[in-house]
């Protein structure tokens, strides 16, 4: 993940692991990491909202493009449990990178989604 941000091997990353439910059902793990010499404190901040407002508003980071690859997987035990399916069960994986408008990477996630649950449409505005 330091090489999907460009960061040198000994650059520290503050990562957020957040399980999303609709309707208190699991849905997605998510696991987003971000560079901590741009965002001091966050991890102090409330688990709720959107990260990206989050990194607009509180610091300044103008968000420019943000690519995002989806895969068909199995899920593996541990993500399985977590979402509330039986092992081997059908999963999305979306990995996504988003630079600012110098483009810097600020963000990298990882994001598992249950595929019974879950369909995509993707449209971004970030400037």
């Amino acid at each position: 993940m330091r090489r999907a941000l460009d960061l040198d091997a000994d650059s520290t990353v503050h990562v957020f692991h957040r399980l999303r439910t609709v309707d208190g059902v699991p849905f997605a793990l998510e696991t987003t990491y971000l560079p901590a010499a741009l965002t001091p404190g966050i991890l102090d901040a409330s688990e709720g909202g959107s990260l990206w407002s989050l990194l607009r508003d509180r610091y300044g980071i103008d968000l420019s493009r943000s690519t995002a690859v989806l895969e068909s997987i199995v899920l593996d035990d541990n993500s399985s449990a977590q979402l509330g399916v039986r092992p081997g069960s059908a999963g999305t994986l979306l990995t996504r990178r988003t630079l600012d408008t110098t483009g810097r990477a600020v963000e990298y996630a990882r994001d598992i989604y249950r595929a019974d649950r879950t369909s995509f449409e993707v449209t971004e505005t970030l400037a």
